[in-house]
């Protein structure tokens, strides 16, 4: 598998098979995510299915990031790392959309999301390091709810049914998640990236609270989804090893103690 690593002071590119480093640096120290496969050329136009351009977070005094560039193809693997409050949350939230934007671009398939709001959003699940669930509803209301809110329609008892058994919650679905596990409620908050067909996948710190049956069974699924060449990006001191088409790191290293990152 090809790594690579993105610094914040420039970029580090390993190849496994040959033990080769090669280092280049940016002007103004600009953090950029380049082809595995030819480190030296951009991506055609074509494979630029996920990009982002002058990506910038400034909280007060603290520049956490900024001219950061980002190009995802299908079946990429992104996992973005660094020490808490280096701006994780930050870079996955602007991904979505949820953060506003001014002199940076989002595109997805060739458009600005600005201008492809709603494809955008039916494509892409964006999972934040909370769970995100109601306690008072029981898992497979939780369910109903992602699944009506995500698709606009409504699921039928053996698509609950499914679910349920794919997130491991069968013998839970009449249970109000409040008396969840931790682990299992991790699992219905994750139970939104399986609901539809969405292509971006979004992951804040998604490992948090799985034991180690809920962390090969989320394995599992980013590895199939990336079979299937769906594009995952991750926030997490985690790394995993999954069959990818490329596997690329992202490091942040300009923290902030003052930052929830």
């Amino acid at each position: 598998m090809i790594l690579l690593t993105v610094h914040q002071h420039g970029v580090k590119i390993r190849y496994p098979q040959w033990y080769y480093w090669t280092t280049q640096r940016f002007h103004h120290s600009k953090p950029r995510i380049l082809t595995s496969n030819n480190p030296e050329s951009q991506l055609p136009v074509q494979e630029k299915v996920f990009s982002a351009s002058r990506l910038e977070c400034i909280k007060g005094d603290t520049v956490l990031f900024s001219e950061l560039d980002i190009e995802l193809i299908f079946g990429d693997l992104l996992h973005i790392v660094g020490a808490n409050g280096s701006g994780k949350t930050s870079l996955l939230r602007t991904l979505a959309g949820l953060t506003p934007i001014s002199e940076a671009s989002i595109v997805w398939c060739g458009y600005p999301i600005s201008l492809n709001r709603n494809t955008f959003n039916r494509e892409l699940r964006y999972v934040g390091h909370l769970p995100g669930v109601s306690e008072h509803l029981s898992v497979g209301e939780n369910i109903r709810f992602f699944w009506e809110m995500l698709t606009e329609t409504s699921p039928k008892v053996c698509e609950l049914e499914e679910m349920t058994d794919r997130i491991g919650l069968s013998h839970r679905k009449d249970l109000p998640a409040a008396q969840l596990s931790r682990g299992q409620r991790q699992r219905l908050s994750l139970s939104r990236i399986l609901i539809g067909q969405p292509v971006v996948w979004l992951l804040d710190e998604p490992f948090t609270g799985l034991d180690a049956d809920g962390t090969n069974w989320l394995l599992k699924c980013i590895e199939d989804h990336l079979t299937e060449d769906g594009i995952v990006a991750y926030a997490s001191h985690q790394s995993i090893d999954v069959d990818c088409r490329r596997h690329l790191e992202l490091e942040l290293d300009l923290a902030s103690e003052t930052s929830n990152d």
